[in-house]
């Protein structure tokens, strides 16, 4: 997954995300004790590939 910082992008492994939480219309990413806001619905990153590897708590 890739996110723009300060005009840069971080690229995370998911291995390295903690929790992932919906923030208004964005997610935000939890990983190694940072949080980083994804202009992404919840929904639709739920949708992708990745769902088999994240469990929905709520």
């Amino acid at each position: 997954m890739s996110r723009a910082v300060s005009r840069r992008v971080l690229f995370l492994d998911l291995d390295e995300i903690d929790w992932v939480e919906a923030a208004d219309d964005d997610v935000e990413i939890h990983a190694g004790g940072k949080s980083y806001l994804h202009r992404e619905a919840m929904q639709s990153l739920e949708a992708r590939s990745y769902r088999e590897r994240f469990q929905n708590l709520g």
